[in-house]
């Protein structure tokens, strides 16, 4: 007589695939926060950042007017950075059918021209806060801007990265319009958000006018998209 043998299975990593794996629910709602906030940010820090225009002895004079707001909006750029990076890369999963190209190619992109322009722009708004410090030869520093601005490989990835980022939000915008996984409204808004931009941006407006009525769109868009994760409102929306 043979005594019978149970078995007794015990899950493992290679028979669970999720085990000790943060939930999704988790990470996307971390993802709608920093969609939410990020634009905020984004914003601010463009509002407040002093002009750049014009030669290296203005861009520095308006700098050494304005230090506290330039480092200010330094440090919001970078942050802006920290949480659009997440932020974007989390949209990409609720994207699907035909926007999930789209999508993909906006999450390269944006997350491209973040890393290259606008985290590298907040470092140089902070040498620029160093710069204008009263204790340095403004003759001196005025060179050292000259150098840097005639310099190719400093200026041409922050204006690549700029380019790149536009295309990605245009990206995002069209992904979303193309899969209505969100309301059809926020992506025509990310798209009108750069469109507006280059527009009063070469137009004879208050720089600080055209950086907010553009901001608003992006702002507005990414903050219901953002709370429509939060609240699990994702499904195709007309």
């Amino acid at each position: 007589m043979s005594a019978s043998t149970h078995h007794t299975t015990t899950a493992t990593p290679e028979s669970d695939p999720h085990a000790g794996q943060t939930s999704f629910p988790g990470r996307q709602r971390a993802a709608a926060i920093c969609l939410i906030t990020a634009p905020v940010a984004f914003a601010a820090a463009e509002v407040l950042s002093p002009e750049s225009n014009g030669t290296s002895a203005q861009m520095l004079a308006a700098f050494a007017s304005h230090r506290g707001a330039g480092l200010v909006a330094a440090l919001l750029g970078i942050a802006s950075v920290m949480l659009f990076v997440p932020g974007v890369l989390g949209l990409v999963r609720p994207i699907t059918g035909r926007g999930r190209r789209w999508a993909l190619t906006a999450a390269a992109a944006t997350t491209y021209g973040l890393v290259t322009a606008h985290a590298a722009l907040g470092g140089i708004n902070i040498m620029f806060y160093a710069m204008t410090d009263p204790s340095l030869s403004r003759p001196q520093m005025t060179r050292l801007m000259d150098v840097l601005m005639s310099t190719p490989a400093a200026g041409l990835p922050l204006l690549l990265g700029h380019l790149i980022f536009g295309l990605g939000i245009i990206a995002l915008g069209i992904a979303i319009l193309r899969s209505r996984t969100f309301p059809v409204w926020t992506g025509a808004a990310l798209i009108l958000w750069i469109a507006l931009d280059m527009v009063l941006g070469s137009l004879p407006v208050p720089r600080a006018v055209g950086d907010v009525t553009s901001s608003a769109f992006g702002v507005s868009a990414l903050a219901v998209i953002g709370w429509s994760i939060l609240t699990r409102r994702t499904g195709p929306t007309a």
